[in-house]
């Protein structure tokens, strides 16, 4: 809704005129009708399962918002679930990534996101759990939102302004910096903000801030920290404000003198820690209150104690240091193994657990190992570990050991028959003459020699390398690979530049399909000549020149628009002539000359003399 009034130019009271709101009863109890069936309330959830909701919220006049929302229908956002997307969807393709860039670049072709920004929009390109980390997490300023929006921007900037009585630009540049530089960057003015809450800008851009502090307004702003949960040590406030910093040690000496004089606790010891010393003043009343959580059922989780008793949480590390410390002095380390794969969801009633393995259940474990048996995949649990680590993982909590899960599958005796059938690398490679050897032909044949392609296409063979020459780089200068290797290296570079711009087959067949409508030719040696990236993506993603021809339906152009050498020059006489045709005419008689020139005259040369030099000859031309 706030993009849409961006565009239009218009402003909330033209559009409330169109579209009168529900009323602010109405409205609150939707809200905590949702709250009660357990959905999330957060702005992000709200605007993808209930966007009308939220549109409400920021239609009143005077400004409600989200939050003021909330505490309308007698909730906050310390009951509220919350809930964000893990994953964010390809509009192209409609796969599912944390970062979407990077697919966007490696299979689209696309450059940058700008381009796919510009056909989509309001597609998001980050996942919101990874947006916490890169954003959020870096954030000195406590947000009640886990991740920043436009309405989030507005619930703050009204914050501001009723709680301090200013939010003009500079008051945000010192206090939030955050929320002024989130609108920046999607192209909205801070006065178009102060608008959309309702304020005159001019107003309070007349409440000036100023640079110097003396003592009272050094006091007024260690406070507003300690408020908005920011940290009152000396080393943030010199990093977020070092005028405030110096001024603070100016009038009273240092930080923990002014914090004193405020009333504050000193270092920024807030709320949370305080109660945290009276409740958990030693190891026993931390001991005690750990075992009445695992008694509830709870788990014995940082997110889980983080969520339903946070002092307890401080207590737990200021006398153990971790959790799991405190978790095996008092004996329940099995509860921890067992809940650390859940998240704990705070719902009316209290909390529920879900699992956060794709395997939730032992069931779900035999079924993902009888999968991979139908398909044909190994069931060794060194190759299950690099293909698939969560089923591992859940069958080690599920089922105790890998051995167990297999039996419970009932494959015990496929996996013995395999386990025969796999031969010994020592009988396999069993000297340093036969590793040589075994990787001169992998070169011959055009096989990739380095480790990764050795641990997936012919592990006994590395295998074999490390146990007789200790590191690859060693079995490499002993079969004389260095240069195939840097030739390979330059080879896989070269494919990453032309998959940047021919990154998925239709992008190949599509230029192909373009030249021929140019009238261009279609021949390899020309497409190199003019674009190679189109040739080396062609080989990528078809294997060969002509399969690439064939999939753009273009081979009877091909043979049309380019001849062989033998329609050409069928025979001796035709090679001899055309040879010295060009050296009467003052062209280059050069191997690589006539290769880009003309090269089914050197094709021919070479069907019917053998060597572009003997055919030399044989014309009389040395």
């Amino acid at each position: 809704m706030i993009e849409l009034l961006i565009c239009l130019g218009r402003s909330f009271a033209q559009l409330r005129i169109l579209f009168p709101p529900m009323t602010k009863t109405a409205l609150a109890k939707a809200i905590l009708r949702l709250h009660r069936a357990g959905e999330a309330l957060n702005i992000s959830a709200v605007r993808k399962n209930h966007p009308h909701l939220l549109d409400a919220a920021f239609s009143y006049t005077p400004f409600l918002g989200w939050k003021q929302a909330l505490e309308l229908a007698g909730l906050d956002y310390e009951v509220i679930r919350i809930e964000l997307d893990e994953e964010v969807e390809c509009m192209i393709c409609g796969g599912y990534y944390k970062v979407l860039i990077g697919h966007l670049i490696g299979i689209h072709g696309v450059e940058n996101g700008e381009e796919y920004r510009r056909e989509f929009p309001d597609a998001p390109m980050v996942a919101e759990q990874t947006r916490i980390k890169t954003t959020m997490g870096n954030s000195t300023v406590a947000h009640w939102e886990p991740i920043l929006s436009m309405e989030f921007v507005l619930d703050r900037c009204w914050f501001w302004h009723s709680r301090h009585g200013a939010c003009n630009h500079q008051f945000m540049l010192l206090n939030d910096p955050s929320i002024p530089s989130y609108a920046a960057n999607r192209g909205v003015k801070w006065d178009d903000v102060m608008v959309m809450v309702g304020l005159e800008p001019h107003v309070e851009r007349s409440q000036k801030i100023s640079a110097r502090f003396n003592r009272e307004s050094v006091m007024e702003a260690l406070r507003r920290r300690h408020e908005m949960g920011q940290r009152n040590s000396p080393a943030c406030i010199q990093t977020d404000n070092a005028p405030l910093y110096k001024a603070a040690r100016k009038a009273f000496g240092n930080v923990a003198k002014a914090l004193e004089v405020c009333g504050l606790p000193p270092h920024d010891v807030n709320e949370t820690s305080v109660q945290s010393a009276a409740n958990y003043p030693d190891k026993n009343s931390v001991i005690n209150a750990v075992i009445a959580h695992a008694k509830k059922g709870y788990p014995l989780t940082n997110e889980a104690l983080a969520l339903a008793d946070r002092p307890l949480l401080l207590a737990v590390l200021r006398h153990f240091r971790t959790l799991t410390a405190c978790i095996e002095e008092v004996g329940l380390k099995e509860n921890h193994v067992e809940h650390r794969h859940f998240s704990l969801i705070p719902t009316p009633a209290g909390f529920d657990t879900v699992p956060k393995l794709q395997y939730p259940n032992a069931d779900a474990v035999v079924e993902g190992i009888r999968e991979r048996h139908r398909r044909g995949a190994s069931l060794f649990q060194n190759h299950v570990v690099r293909e698939d680590p969560k089923l591992k993982s859940s069958a080690y909590v599920y089922c105790g050991t890998w051995k167990n899960a297999i039996r419970m599958a009932g494959l015990e005796d496929e996996v013995r028959r395999a386990r025969k059938l796999t031969v010994r690398k020592d009988a396999v490679y069993p000297s340093k003459e036969a590793i040589i050897q075994a990787l001169k032909e992998r070169a011959r044949l055009g096989k990739g020699i380095s480790q990764g392609a050795l641990c997936r296409e012919d592990r006994p063979l590395k295998n074999a390398i490390y146990r007789y020459y200790g590191t690859m780089e060693k079995a490499r200068e002993a079969a004389d690979l260095g240069a195939l290797l840097e030739m390979q290296k330059k080879s896989r570079q070269k494919l990453k530049r032309a998959s940047r711009q021919y990154g998925t087959p239709q992008s190949v067949i599509d230029a192909l399909v373009g030249r021929a409508a140019r009238g261009e030719s279609l021949l390899q040696v020309r497409v190199v000549e003019q674009d190679g990236k189109l040739k080396s993506a062609a080989y990528h993603w078809f294997g060969t020149w002509m399969k690439a021809i064939d999939a753009a339906g273009l081979e009877e152009k091909y043979v049309s628009d380019n001849p062989s050498s033998t329609d050409i020059y069928p025979d001796a006489d035709s090679v001899l002539e055309e040879i010295r045709r060009r050296h009467r005419e003052g062209f280059s008689i050069g191997s690589r000359i006539v290769q880009k020139e003309d090269c089914k005259l050197k094709t021919a040369a070479y069907r019917l003399f053998a060597s572009w030099a003997r055919a030399r000859r044989m014309a009389g031309l040395p």
